[in-house]
Order: C-alpha cells, then sequence, then structure tokens
C-alpha cells in the first residue's frame, strides 16, 4: 500500500515560464522530503509545461495535470481534488518558499490536530536586488494561540493570503470547500480564505515568514482593470455563504474583510478605473446597509472614520476646518479632500473658488460671479 504523504503542494499554473525555475526549486528543496508536488498547468502557451515535465522527469514527487485553460478557481479545485497528502499548501508560480516551511507547519499542525496552521508573508520586488517587507498575520498577542477562528478574529489583522500555510486535506474534502470558477475572473483566493476559517474548528498562527510572494509581476490581477467586479463577486458568495450556513457570528469579520479588501483595491486605481470603482464600491456597502450587514465591530476608529469618508467624500483622509457660529452653525470653512481644496459658505459647497489679487484689494469668485471682496486700508 503507497504511504500517503505528510503533505501536498498544489501549483496553479498558467504562462509562468519566467518565474517557473525558482519556485519549482524552492518546493523540491524542501527540508521535509515527504511531499507530493502538483502541478497543474491550465493552458499555458508558453513553455510552463515543458518545463513541468522536466522537473517531473527527474523527481518523482512531482506530478502534473494538463489540461484547457479553465481559470483560476477551476485550476485550483483540479489540484485540491488530486491531493492525496494529510495536508495540502498552495503555491503561487511567480512566488516561492523558504527550505523549512512545509517541515514546520507540518509539525505544528500534527502537534495539536490543527485543521489551519499559518504564518506571515514576506513580499518582494525585483530580480537580483531585492527588497523584502514583512506583512503580519496577527496582532502580537494572537500568535501560537490554538483556538477557533472566531475566538481569534480579534486577532487577526490585514493578512488573509491562502498560500502562507496548510490546511487539513481531510477537512476541506469534508466540508466541500471549494474555488469559485467564475470563467475569467480573479481573487477566487477571497472566498476560499473565508470558507476554511469559518468552518475550521481548530487553527493556529505562527509569528514567521515563509512565503515569499512577488509584488512587481505585471500579469497580477490588481494590474487589470477588467476584474473591477470580480472582488465584489466574491464578497456576494461570501455572504450567501453565511446565510445558508446560518454564521450570523461572523458578520463582523465578514464586513471587516470586505472593507480591507476594497480599499486595497480601491488605492490601486488610478483615474477613470478609481472613480468607476468607487461608485460600484458605494452600491455595495449600500446593500450591505439594506441587509443589516453593517458591523464596524472588529474596526478601530481610524479604519471607521476611513470607510465614512470614501462613501461620503470619495477619499480616506479628510481634512475639515469649519468656523461655527456658537460652535454649532456652520459659517465658513474648507475640506482637504485629496489635496484640494473644497470650500463651504452656510454648510453648502462651493465647488471651485477663483481668488484674484490687484493691489490690496482680494475678490472670490463662484461660477464666474463675485461673491465676496476683502480690502486692506
Amino acid at each position: 500500500m503507497k504511504k500517503q504523504p505528510k503533505v501536498s503542494v498544489i501549483l496553479p499554473i498558467y504562462n509562468a515560464e519566467k518565474y517557473l525555475h525558482e519556485c519549482l526549486d524552492s518546493i523540491v528543496n524542501q527540508t521535509l522530503k515527504d511531499i507530493e508536488i502538483i502541478c497543474v498547468n491550465d493552458g499555458s502557451k508558453d513553455k510552463s509545461l515543458d518545463i513541468i515535465k522536466e522537473y517531473a522527469a527527474r523527481d518523482k514527487r512531482v506530478k502534473y495535470i494538463d489540461k484547457p485553460n479553465g481559470g483560476y478557481g477551476h485550476t485550483m479545485n483540479r489540484g485540491i481534488e488530486a491531493a492525496t497528502g494529510k495536508y495540502f499548501g498552495i503555491v503561487e508560480p511567480d512566488d516561492y518558499i523558504k527550505p523549512e516551511m512545509y517541515e514546520i507547519l507540518y509539525k505544528k499542525a500534527e502537534k495539536f490536530d490543527l485543521d489551519i496552521v499559518k504564518s506571515n508573508l514576506s513580499c518582494f520586488y525585483g530580480d537580483e536586488n531585492r527588497i523584502y517587507s514583512t506583512i503580519k498575520y496577527m496582532k502580537k498577542e494572537g500568535y501560537d494561540l490554538v483556538d477557533s477562528p472566531i475566538v481569534l478574529q480579534n486577532y487577526m489583522i490585514h493578512s488573509y493570503f491562502t498560500t502562507t500555510g496548510i490546511y487539513k486535506t481531510e477537512f476541506v474534502k469534508k466540508n466541500h470547500i471549494c474555488y469559485n470558477e467564475t470563467p475569467g475572473a480573479a481573487y477566487q483566493d477571497t472566498s476560499f480564505w473565508f470558507f476554511t476559517h469559518c468552518l475550521a474548528e481548530k487553527i493556529c498562527v505562527l509569528d514567521q515568514e515563509f512565503y515569499c510572494y512577488r509584488q512587481d509581476n505585471p500579469n497580477q490581477s490588481v494590474q487589470n482593470p477588467r476584474q473591477v467586479n470580480a472582488l465584489l463577486y466574491e464578497y456576494k458568495t461570501i455572504y450567501e455563504f453565511l446565510k445558508q450556513h446560518q454564521l450570523k457570528k461572523f458578520i463582523p469579520l465578514y464586513f471587516y474583510r470586505k472593507f480591507l479588501g476594497l480599499r486595497w483595491y480601491w488605492r490601486m486605481q488610478k483615474g477613470k478605473a478609481r472613480k468607476q470603482y468607487l461608485k460600484i464600491m458605494k452600491a455595495s456597502f449600500a446593500e450591505d446597509s439594506k441587509n443589516k450587514t453593517e458591523n464596524f465591530e472588529l474596526f478601530t476608529p481610524k479604519e471607521k472614520t476611513e470607510y465614512h469618508n470614501i462613501i461620503k467624500y470619495g477619499e480616506a483622509s479628510v481634512k475639515i476646518f469649519a468656523c461655527k457660529l456658537f460652535g454649532i452653525f456652520p459659517m465658513c470653512g474648507y475640506k482637504i479632500i485629496g489635496g484640494k481644496k473644497v470650500y463651504s459658505l452656510l454648510g453648502v459647497p462651493l465647488l471651485k473658488i477663483r481668488r484674484m489679487a490687484n493691489g490690496f484689494t482680494t475678490k472670490y469668485y463662484f461660477c464666474g460671479l463675485p461673491f465676496l471682496k476683502i480690502t486692506d486700508k
């Protein structure tokens, strides 16, 4: 009888020849040798399949599935179906992992019989002279605690990558957890992260980083303005999942994660794409308000202010200067929104004010008409 691998490593691959050698080298050289490596080629048009076959020919742990292009979600689901390891991990082909990653994660998972064990993320730019930075998964006091996600959610911060840990294969398959297979969509790891965290009984997060995430790949989803609706669709799927499974206790985490995710994507956009996404964002949050899922339990005061500023002004950082009669009635003032000043008079915003100075006289014009004259004598 064939021995079960300790960890299955799933690689969803599409046109990744530029980075694939480094990625596969980092996996085959893991200190944990009892692994299987499942490469799922999603109809690549470059030399990715040739590289996969090259590694499979010299390392019997490397297996591959070659299929027509079906998108990221379909590719990941094929990989999970094929996984035979007690646990499985995910590595994107443009990233790489440190040699001790799966050995340390597996030992922790086995010791406490965990459904999920995660770690921090190491981000990098460049190839020769790389610049690295760390993204923390938890607040300091949350690391190494073994508990359910609902208990640990108060410690979770901004990192929700699916690739920094391993998952118990039986747990995922028993609960029929899978990726959305929306054709041409992106961010399908968002709902997978949420589904696993909602249904897991025991998780743990280590205050170490093993997974090295490339941030300068021009083919990343955030670089593609056509993916404007993909992330919103993921959160809609999550909301339906919570309703279906009657998991109201995760509503604060859902709303907080949604805000962080949409704010991050919105910040990445420029010009018309930024304005377009803001409108869609507002409509989505309005739907949350209607469904009574608008919840600020996990927000910091600053994040709550940013949320309201984005909805009202289209910018997260807004500075307000106001002169009020008796401290109540607005007389005049201005707001700095996106580096621009917007003046107001008696509480009414004056969209554009032009100032003209002539000697000791200054005139202010609104809509081409003078409305204020100041003379120094």
